[in-house]
């Protein structure tokens, strides 16, 4: 099934906060079609395992190779029309998703 937006999350060693970011993300989110995939990039900890169980696609990174990196790598993977890009851990409000989602319907891109 086609969604209407993915959160492409860049994550290196964030096992402690990346489950309740997409765990806020999906409560925000609940009646928004969406995605949410990790990037793990080259963690040394449980990052994608957590990133797993608390719902996100988890695309893996053999090493750390950057967050620029890590942003394209999932951007690469979205289906949708519209993509969302979040921190893994905690710094960018998710709150802010629900504002920014409805001026989406009218402009081709929203920064905030």
């Amino acid at each position: 099934m086609l969604k209407n937006l993915t959160i492409v999350i860049p994550a290196f060693n964030e096992e402690q906060g990346i489950g309740s970011v997409i765990e806020r993300i999906n409560a925000v989110c609940a009646d928004i079609t969406h995605e949410i995939i990790v990037v793990n990039d080259g963690s040394q900890d449980d990052t994608a395992r957590v990133a797993s169980r608390a719902g996100a696609r988890v695309i893996n990174h053999r090493q750390n190779i950057g967050y620029g990196a890590s942003l394209k790598s999932g951007i690469r993977e979205v289906q949708t029309e519209f993509v969302l890009t979040m921190d893994a851990d905690g710094q960018h409000r998710v709150e802010d998703i629900r504002p920014m989602w409805e001026l989406a319907a009218d402009n081709d891109m929203i920064v905030g």
